[in-house]
């Protein structure tokens, strides 16, 4: 079969396609990283939104089947910021990678994200991928296996990049102009410019804002509860509010 793909294969990723647009857009991401499992295996994943706020790439919602909330938090408050993969990630383009095609062994081996985030965790070498249309951003799945595991193959990027084309297409008809209509319209969101909340507080702000229940707001935006409390301490001494009642009328009037 044409790259190597068998008819087996091909059918199973006529299942995964099914599953891309048909599963709701909200759990896009997370349906779509169990469904991958069926034609590329790995040991842990993890996702993200993404959203071109004042000319630059920004993550949003980070989530994974397999990773604790401690390591999506160490990633995002200690790591995202010297993540060596970025640089490419966060172009607003689709393309499909393997971060042992981008960036050079030694390097890779002792960086900093890889000494003391990647590998306690387990992880070793990564396949990702960029959701992007019309120079709009919507998020990037990455997949990850141990050293034992083995590198990602190059049949594997073609496989994610047959696939990545759907997600591409899914969004860019769910979402012409990318996730604004999450953070940007969002009833929160000019809250959250008048009161300074950083992107965070503004995600928060944002699912109180969409009616979510206070109990589900830590495990939608992948956080601890006690980063939430954090964030909603900030949210309250910003705003000027003391109790989570004010702040549903607050943004929800």
């Amino acid at each position: 079969m044409a790259d190597g793909i068998t008819a087996s294969e091909w059918t199973q990723m006529n299942g995964i396609i099914k599953t891309i647009h048909a599963a709701d857009k909200r759990d896009l991401l997370p349906a779509f990283v169990e469904a991958v499992r069926a034609v590329i295996p790995f040991s842990h994943s993890m996702y993200h939104y993404s959203i071109t706020l004042n000319g630059s790439t920004d993550a949003f919602a980070y989530g994974s089947a397999d990773l604790s909330l401690e390591a999506l938090e160490a990633y995002q408050q200690d790591f995202e910021s010297i993540d060596y993969i970025n640089w490419f990630a966060d172009e607003p383009t689709p393309h499909v990678f393997r971060d042992t095609d981008l960036v050079p062994r030694d390097f890779r081996e002792n960086s900093e994200i890889m000494r003391k985030w990647m590998q306690p965790n387990g992880l070793f070498y990564s396949i990702g991928l960029t959701i992007a249309s019309h120079d709009n951003p919507y998020g990037n799945v990455y997949l990850f296996r141990t050293q034992d595991e083995g590198d990602f193959t190059e049949k594997d990027v073609v496989v994610l990049g047959i696939l990545n084309e759907h997600l591409c297409i899914r969004y860019s008809n769910e979402l012409p102009h990318g996730h604004a209509d999450k953070v940007i319209a969002n009833e929160a969101s000019p809250l959250a410019q008048k009161y300074r909340l950083t992107q965070k507080e503004s995600d928060v702000l944002a699912c109180i804002a969409d009616g979510r229940t206070r109990s589900s707001i830590a495990g939608h935006l992948f956080m601890s509860e006690n980063t939430f409390k954090k964030h909603l301490a900030n949210i309250y001494k910003k705003t000027g509010v003391s109790r989570y009642e004010d702040l549903v009328l607050l943004v929800r009037p």
